[in-house]
């Protein structure tokens, strides 16, 4: 789970924006060959977001455990 700290999940955080993105997405683009492939798109930024989120904590717990002594 990536987290910042213990009170804020920020995949919860990507989820809720991505959702409303593709809830806009199946509104505007009523031709499905456009909303299929702006899905796609969609699906991907999120992967992309999460994994970066993802690294990006591993990078800031190992750059506190080295500052903390662990």
């Amino acid at each position: 789970m990536t987290t910042i700290n213990n009170n804020f999940n920020v995949n919860t955080l990507i989820d809720t924006i991505q959702n409303a993105k593709r809830e806009w997405i199946n509104t505007v683009l009523t031709d499905e060959t456009q909303s299929k492939a702006a899905v796609a798109v969609l699906e991907a930024e999120t992967s992309f977001a999460k994994s970066l989120t993802e690294t990006t904590q591993k990078y800031f717990d190992a750059i506190t455990d080295v500052v903390s002594g662990k």
